[in-house]
C-alpha cells in the first residue's frame, strides 16, 4: 500500500538497463505515483517505458525509423544503440501519461531532453549501480527476460547474437560493444553506455541515487542509508516527509517486481570464472573511480 495522495505532477524513472529500475520505481510508488503503462489511461502504440528495444519496436510501427525529416528534429535517446526519435514524439509521449503518474526509461544524458521534462512539469529521477554488477546482472537478463514479457513481448534481440558464443565472448562483446549482425544492431561499448548516464549528475533537475544506497539491508545494503535517500527522494520530489510515508520504507525490495533477479549488491562477486571476473573488474575499474565505487 502507497501513501496515497494524488500528486499534480509526472515522473521519469530513469536509469541504466539492470541497475535497478523497479527498486526506484518502488520507492516512487510510495509517494503516491502509479505506472503509467499498468493503468487505465495508456495510449496504444505510445512506449510502455523509454528503452532502446521499446521505443525501437513503437518507431517500426509507426514507420518512423526511415524517416528522411530534418535530423535536427530528432532527439537520440538510445541507451544501448543509436535510437532516433523526433522532439514532438517525445513530448507527446510523455504527455500521455496522467498526473501523479511515472515512466520508467534508460534515456543517455541530453540537455535537450531535459528541456522537454522541464516544459511538461516533470521530476527526474536517475538510479546508477557498481558498473560490474550491472554488466553480470545485464548478461543474466538476456537470457532470462521471460519475466519482462509485458514490456518486451519480442524478447531481446541481442540474444540471438550471443547465443553462439562462449561466457568470456559474452561479456568481452557487451563491454566493448560492436555490431550485432542478427540483431542487425551497432551496440555501443559498455564504457560509452555507463558514462552516458553518470552524466546526468551534472543536471539540477536530476535526482541521481544509487542502488546500494536504496536497496536496504534485505539486498546487503544499510537501512539508514536507504532512509536517508528516501528522504531525498522526497526533497526532490517537493513531498513532505511523514509516518505514513516511513512506515512504507519496507516495501522498497520487492523480489514480486518484473525483472527482478537476486537483488543483492555482492551477488555479482561469485557468478563468474576467476578470469572473466578479473577481465569485468579491469574493465570497468575507471568507471567505478568516476561513479564513486571501490576497486
Amino acid at each position: 500500500m502507497s501513501y496515497e495522495q494524488i500528486r499534480k505532477d509526472r515522473v521519469l524513472v530513469n536509469s541504466l538497463p539492470k541497475s535497478g529500475t523497479h527498486l526506484l520505481a518502488k520507492a516512487i510508488q510510495i509517494f503516491g505515483y502509479h505506472e503509467y503503462f499498468t493503468s487505465d489511461n495508456y495510449v496504444n502504440n505510445t512506449p510502455k517505458f523509454l528503452g532502446s528495444y521499446e521505443i525501437r519496436r513503437i518507431l517500426k510501427n509507426q514507420n518512423i525509423i526511415d524517416s528522411k525529416q530534418d535530423e535536427s528534429e530528432f532527439l537520440n535517446i538510445g541507451i544501448i544503440f543509436p535510437t532516433l526519435v523526433p522532439k514532438s514524439k517525445l513530448k507527446y509521449w510523455l504527455e500521455c501519461l496522467a498526473k501523479s503518474q511515472y515512466i520508467n526509461g534508460h534515456i543517455p544524458y541530453n540537455p535537450q531532453v531535459n528541456k522537454v521534462l522541464t516544459d511538461l512539469n516533470y521530476h527526474h529521477v536517475c538510479i546508477i549501480r557498481d558498473p560490474r554488477a550491472v554488466t553480470v546482472s545485464r548478461l543474466n537478463f538476456i537470457f532470462n527476460s521471460e519475466s519482462a514479457k509485458d514490456i518486451l513481448p519480442q524478447g531481446i534481440p541481442l540474444k540471438a547474437d550471443l547465443e553462439p558464443m562462449s561466457t568470456t565472448e559474452r561479456i568481452n562483446f557487451l563491454l566493448e560493444g560492436g555490431y550485432a549482425e542478427k540483431a542487425d544492431l551497432k551496440i555501443y561499448s559498455f564504457a560509452h553506455i555507463y558514462r552516458s548516464i553518470l552524466a546526468w549528475n551534472q543536471d539540477p533537475n536530476c535526482l541521481l541515487v544509487r542502488f546500494e544506497d536504496l536497496i536496504g539491508e534485505q539486498g546487503g545494503g544499510n537501512n539508514q542509508k536507504q532512509v536517508e535517500n528516501l528522504m531525498n527522494l522526497a526533497d526532490h520530489l517537493k513531498i513532505s516527509w511523514n509516518k505514513e510515508i516511513a512506515r512504507q520504507t519496507k516495501n522498497v525490495y520487492d523480489p514480486k517486481t518484473r525483472t527482478f533477479r537476486v537483488g543483492n549488491i555482492h551477488s555479482w562477486k561469485t557468478a563468474l570464472e576467476s578470469a572473466d571476473l578479473a577481465r569485468l573488474t579491469e574493465y570497468c575499474e575507471p568507471l567505478c573511480r568516476e561513479a564513486g565505487y571501490e576497486v
